[in-house]
């Protein structure tokens, strides 16, 4: 068990742990084709087993937290923390790599499973071959079990299962997400990013096809990493970023204007106050960990750049 029943889910769904990945931490493995329950839950349950192990790859994680830092860092309006989180989490363990000695984060963990798992080694290769891609929502099937999605490159339809119970979704959006294989049917993967209505989709759209057009690719081109190493990782992040600076209903901000609609400086931040900057912690609680540790450096290097003195802050929260 990776974590306790009422603490927040590894797959950052912003749930707890015992109402979301929990119950699938015992599920059992499956070979060749079964029901879609059966492997709905050996999915959800390999994917657990592979957030176990992004704690033993800190290093590179806090490489790629640098990498985003510049582009993501800092509240989103309206957004859900654990959406931006999800996302971010979902590039990091299929996509990112600086070096050929880091590699990918996935085939790191793949190469240490296979002399364990090799069924599992060889399914999390397959899976990171996935690349995200864009859909429109066309219909719901057996109470919303099952999505109909049509590809917005080549009008191509597929029949999936929604992966998480957190994933709401509305007939005619816009969906940026991996479609993984497993036991015989098609699962939406670890992050599913939502661009909403007919406006989100045209969005999701034509943001695409202007990103495939600067690197001089066909709009139904598929992105595999053994094929396009040098754009891989910036291709998949442009998509993130895309989803993060999506216009918001009723308030059509463009980037600039975001820009200048920052959160007021805090002269005196409440430091048991959840952040989304922070993970959905409080700045106590991310003085715990490594991670959340990054978090806060990276928070109040933001805040004096606003004017705000943070030195008794750095003092209270990073005494070391």
């Amino acid at each position: 068990m990776i974590a306790g029943a009422d603490n927040s889910c590894p797959c950052l769904s912003g749930r707890a742990f015992a109402a979301c990945c929990g119950p699938y931490a015992r599920a059992k493995a499956i070979s060749g084709e079964v029901s879609s329950p059966l492997a709905l839950a050996s999915l959800r349950h390999h994917l657990l087993e592979l957030l176990e192990h992004v704690p033993d790859l800190e290093e590179v994680w806090f490489a790629f937290a640098d990498e985003l830092a510049p582009r993501l860092h800092g509240p989103l309006l309206s957004r859900a923390p654990w959406e931006l989180e999800q996302g971010r989490l979902d590039l990091f363990l299929w996509d990112f790599f600086q070096k050929i000695s880091l590699a990918r984060p996935i085939l790191r963990i793949a190469r240490d499973l296979e002399t364990r798992d090799l069924r599992l080694a060889s399914r999390l290769d397959d899976w990171s071959l996935r690349p995200w891609e864009a859909f429109e929502l066309v219909r719901h099937q057996e109470s919303g079990q099952v999505w109909e999605l049509r590809s917005l490159a080549t009008g191509k339809e597929v029949h999936v299962h929604p992966s998480f119970a957190h994933q709401e979704c509305q007939v005619g959006d816009g969906l940026l997400t991996r479609v993984l294989k497993h036991g015989g049917h098609s699962f939406t993967g670890l992050s599913l990013l939502r661009f909403p209505g007919a406006a989100g989709k045209a969005y999701l759209d034509k943001g695409m096809r202007e990103l495939l057009a600067r690197h001089g690719l066909p709009v139904a081109t598929q992105l595999r990493p053994d094929i396009h190493n040098e754009l891989w990782f910036s291709f998949h992040r442009a998509l993130l970023e895309l989803w993060a600076d999506m216009p918001i209903p009723g308030k059509p901000l463009t980037k600039a204007a975001r820009r200048k609609k920052a959160a007021p400086a805090v002269l005196v931040p409440d430091l048991d106050a959840p952040l989304a900057e922070l993970g959905n912690q409080s700045p106590r609680e991310a003085a715990g960990h490594a991670m959340g540790r990054h978090r806060l450096k990276l928070w109040l290097s933001d805040l004096a750049a606003k004017g705000v003195d943070t030195e008794d802050l750095r003092k209270t929260l990073l005494p070391d």
